[in-house]
């Protein structure tokens, strides 16, 4: 059937279907989330978890105390990821031992 300006005839339904269409699929494509939305996901899922999260500083003398303490090795003590790491670690045995000393 044609329609009355010429053409094939589109029937409103088909049309509507179209769009439905056209709309589930640009909803459903995979766009990488932004910067604010990753950072709110990490935050929900830390707050799920009950962990907390904070900033600290190290002056050079703990970091050469968890150097002579063997938390650390001498040649990585420039390695912020690998300090922070040794940082870690070093709390949580300190944490350890104090609750295995029950004070």
């Amino acid at each position: 059937m044609n329609s009355p300006q010429g053409g094939a005839w589109v029937s409103p339904i088909d049309d509507l279907t179209y769009d439905m269409t056209a709309m589930h699929t640009a909803a459903t494509s995979q766009q990488p989330p932004s910067p604010g939305a990753a950072r709110m996901r990490r935050l929900r899922e830390r707050r799920r978890l009950g962990k907390v999260r904070f900033a600290i500083e190290l002056d050079p003398i703990y970091i050469s105390g968890l150097v002579e303490l063997g938390w650390l090795k001498g040649s990585q003590r420039d390695d912020r990821s690998v300090v922070m790491n040794a940082f870690c670690r070093f709390v949580a045995f300190a944490l350890d031992m104090t609750r295995n000393t029950g004070r």
